[in-house]
């Protein structure tokens, strides 16, 4: 077996922070490792370890971008498919909302709650967003990231309506 991360072991991303707990991690098909990690500033990140290095995708307090506040919470590693493109979902500014991570670790807002979409000719504000199966995909599970990029979500809107939608990630 190989270590991955290791609580009290430092992130090695810089920031003199340690990891304290971890949530459950996604494998993507080429060996990439996705996880959120509980650290010892009281904080949470979000972090890729594949064979070609390790990466800091996104922590608390970060600006969320496509938001004017920060990330507060991650709710799971996500999503990733095998050629490096990563879901994940969090909230930013007490809205929920998902992310998108492309191959080089840009990170870009999906969807979130309070941010207007045409549907049906119209505009609808939406409530929460959501999407379902953290898997890499090769493991039968249900998943809702494919190997093109192709992210679907759940967006349920203010007015009680909801519908499925689909994105493509850069």
């Amino acid at each position: 077996m190989s270590l991955v991360a290791l609580s009290g072991q430092e992130v090695p991303d810089g920031s003199g922070l340690t990891y304290n707990l971890f949530g459950d991690p996604v494998v993507g098909g080429a060996g990439q490792i996705a996880f959120a990690a509980n650290l010892s500033n009281g904080g949470q990140g979000l972090y890729l370890s594949s064979p070609w290095g390790f990466k800091t995708i996104a922590v608390t307090g970060q600006p969320a971008p496509g938001t004017s506040a920060a990330f507060q919470v991650f709710y799971d590693a996500g999503m990733i498919n095998t050629g490096g493109q990563q879901a994940f979902a969090a909230s930013a500014g007490g809205d929920n909302g998902v992310w998108a991570v492309d191959s080089s670790g840009a990170l870009s807002l999906v969807a979130i709650a309070g941010q207007t979409v045409a549907v049906d000719g119209g505009l609808r504000t939406i409530a929460s967003v959501s999407m379902n199966g953290a898997t890499g995909g090769q493991d039968g599970m249900p998943r809702t990231l494919n190997e093109d990029g192709q992210l679907v979500v759940v967006l349920q809107f203010v007015d009680g309506s909801s519908g499925l939608f689909t994105a493509y990630l850069p």
